[in-house]
C-alpha cells in the first residue's frame, strides 16, 4: 500500500459518521414557520459499539416512549431493526430489543397499525425487495407476512393517493436521486411505478410519512445534492385528478453542533410528537473540520 492509499484509508477511518435520534414536540405553528425552531429531547445513552437512526415512534406510556429505529452495529457493519425504551422523564434509553435482522442491511422501519396489529416494511434495498413484517408487540418476535415489491425501493411509505393505496418510494441504485416513484400497491410484486415525479434537485427521497397540518399535507423529503441525507424538507403535497405534485415550505438542519453534518428524519407521531434525528462525526469537531476542507477543495 502506497502512501496515498494509506492517506486515504486514514481519511475514510477517522471522519467515520454516527446518528443520534431525538423526539420533539408536534407545534404546526412551529413546524411550518421557515424561522420556526423545534423542541428536541436527544435519547441519552452510552453505546459506544452501535449507533441508532430512522426513528419512528411506535407507541408511549405516561413513563415511556417506544421507537422503532436503525441500529446500527459496528461488528457486523450493518444495520437491524430495533425498538428502544426511553424514558420520558429523564429521555435516557433503558431498553434496546432487536426486531427484525437479516443478512443484509436493514434501516426506515416505516410502520402502521390495521385490526390491532403492527405491520413494518423496512428498507432493505440489498435483498432487491421491499417486504411487509407482522410484529407482535408483546413477544417482541416480527413474522414475514410478503413480499410488497421485487424493487430496490429506499425509504418507501405507503399512502392513499385519491382513494388508491400507493408506495412512495425512490429506487436505487438512484435513491437518492430526483426521482419519486409511485408505485401501485397491490399482490403483485413485479409492478412497475405507475408514475414518477421528477424534482429539479435531489429533493425525491423520502424523510418520513406524510402528515396533515394545519389543513394541508405535508411530505418529509431530504435533501441529498451535497451528500446523503443533509437536511429535512417539508413540502406541501397536492394531489389533482391522480397527478400529485410538491412545493417546498422550510429546510430543517440539525440544531446539533456535534451532530451537524445532516438532519434526515421527520416522522409525526399522532399530532402530538416527532421523531427525528442528526448525523455527525465519530470523532468530533477535528473530523468534520477535515471533512470540509477536503470537500471544498473538491469542487
Amino acid at each position: 500500500m502506497n502512501l496515498k492509499e494509506r492517506l486515504k484509508n486514514w481519511y475514510v477511518n477517522y471522519t467515520l459518521l454516527r446518528w443520534t435520534v431525538g423526539v420533539a414536540e408536534f407545534d404546526p405553528d412551529a413546524i411550518l414557520n421557515p424561522k420556526g425552531k423545534l423542541r428536541i429531547h436527544w435519547i441519552k445513552h452510552h453505546c459506544k459499539d452501535r449507533w441508532f437512526a430512522d426513528p419512528f415512534i411506535l407507541s408511549m406510556t405516561d413513563d415511556y416512549v417506544f421507537i422503532l429505529v436503525e441500529e446500527f452495529l459496528y461488528s457486523c457493519n450493518r444495520g437491524r431493526i430495533s425498538r428502544l425504551k426511553v424514558n420520558r422523564h429523564t429521555w435516557k434509553l433503558e431498553q434496546i430489543d432487536p426486531v427484525i435482522e437479516q443478512e443484509t442491511h436493514l434501516s426506515f422501519p416505516a410502520y402502521y397499525r390495521e385490526g390491532g396489529k403492527v405491520y413494518i416494511y423496512p428498507e432493505n434495498t440489498l435483498s432487491g425487495k421491499l417486504t411487509l413484517f407482522e410484529y407482535d408487540e408483546d413477544s417482541g418476535i416480527a413474522t414475514k407476512v410478503r413480499d410488497l415489491s421485487d424493487y430496490p425501493l429506499a425509504d418507501a411509505v405507503l399512502w392513499k393517493l385519491e382513494g388508491r393505496d400507493v408506495i412512495l418510494a425512490t429506487t436505487a441504485p438512484n435513491d437518492s436521486g430526483r426521482k419519486l416513484d409511485i408505485y401501485p400497491y397491490s399482490s403483485e410484486t413485479d409492478a412497475a411505478p405507475a408514475d414518477s415525479i421528477a424534482f429539479p434537485t435531489k429533493v425525491a427521497r423520502n424523510a418520513g410519512v406524510p402528515f396533515h397540518a394545519q389543513g394541508r399535507t405535508i411530505r418529509p423529503a431530504q435533501d441529498c445534492t451535497r451528500f446523503y441525507g443533509g437536511c429535512v424538507v417539508l413540502q406541501d403535497m397536492v394531489v389533482e385528478n391522480g397527478r400529485v405534485s410538491f412545493k417546498e415550505i422550510r429546510r430543517l438542519h440539525s440544531p446539533l453542533l456535534k451532530y451537524g453534518h445532516a438532519f434526515h428524519t421527520f416522522n409525526v407521531f399522532e399530532d402530538k410528537y416527532v421523531a427525528v434525528d442528526a448525523e455527525g462525526f465519530r470523532n468530533g469537531l477535528p473530523a468534520q473540520l477535515l471533512f470540509f476542507i477536503r470537500e471544498h477543495f473538491r469542487k
